[in-house]
C-alpha cells in the first residue's frame, strides 16, 4: 500500500512535491517502509510510521520509530553507465541495498549493521581516484550526529569530514561551509574567507560566486 508524503521543495528541487511511500500496513494507523524512498528525508526502510486518512487517501504524519537504517542517494551525471553498475555492485558488497531508479539516479539503504564509516571512506575514494561527476544526498541519517561524536573520540578526521559533508542535508556544516556561507551572504569579503578557512583550496567549491 502507498503512503503519501509531502515534500518540501526549495529552488524547484525535488522535481515532485509528493512521494508515495510503498508500506505495508500494521495496525491501525501504523504503516512499515518497505522500499528505499526515492526523495523523503525523514524515512527509511523498516522505519515504522504514523498515518491519518485524508479525502480516502493515507498520508504520512510522521516516523514512530526509526530502525537505525540510513538513506542515501546519488546522481551520477556523466555518462559512463558501466561505472555506475560497478559503484553500486562494490556497494552492494559491502552490504548496501540499492535500487536504480534510472540509469543515474540511485537509492541506497544503508542497514544499521554496516559500518556507515567504510561507505563514506569508499565514496570519498571514488570521488577522488575514478569518478568526480556525481553527487551525493542523505536523507536519512538518524544516528548522523552520533557518528560524528563517536569519530572525534577516535580522532578520525578525514572520516569526520566526510560525514559533515554527506550529511550537509541535516544541517550539519564544517567550519569552511559556514565562512563559505557567510560570504555568500555578502557579510565577510573572499580575502578574509580565504584567510580563516581550514582548507583555502577546497572552500571555493562552495562560493557561489
Amino acid at each position: 500500500m502507498n503512503v503519501q508524503q509531502t515534500l518540501n521543495v526549495v529552488d524547484d528541487y525535488p522535481p515532485v512535491c509528493c512521494e508515495q511511500i510503498d508500506c505495508e500496513y500494521i495496525k491501525n494507523d501504523e504503516f512499515l517502509v518497505k522500499r528505499i524512498p526515492m526523495y523523503s528525508k525523514e524515512i527509511s526502510i523498516g522505519d515504522v510510521i504514523f498515518t491519518e486518512l485524508i479525502n480516502d487517501e493515507r498520508v504520512f504524519v510522521k516516523v514512530k520509530n526509526h530502525c537505525g537504517n540510513s538513506t542515501m542517494r546519488i546522481i551520477f551525471y556523466n555518462d559512463k553507465i558501466h561505472e555506475v553498475d560497478r559503484v553500486v555492485n562494490q556497494l552492494s558488497e559491502k552490504g548496501v541495498i540499492y535500487e536504480k531508479y534510472s540509469e543515474k539516479f540511485v537509492a541506497l539503504n544503508i542497514p544499521k549493521i554496516v559500518n556507515i564509516i567504510k561507505i563514506f571512506d569508499y565514496l570519498d575514494l571514488i570521488s577522488k581516484n575514478d569518478i568526480d561527476d556525481f553527487g551525493i544526498e542523505f536523507i536519512t541519517v538518524p544516528e548522523n550526529s552520533v557518528l560524528v561524536n563517536k569519530e572525534l573520540r577516535e580522532a578520525k578526521i578525514p572520516q569526520i569530514d566526510a560525514a559533515i559533508q554527506t550529511g550537509r542535508a541535516f544541517g550539519m556544516m564544517s567550519m569552511d561551509m559556514s565562512i563559505a556561507n557567510l560570504y555568500n551572504e555578502g557579510k565577510i569579503t573572499k580575502e578574509t574567507a580565504l584567510a580563516y578557512a581550514v582548507n583555502p583550496e577546497g572552500i571555493t567549491k562552495y562560493f557561489k560566486w
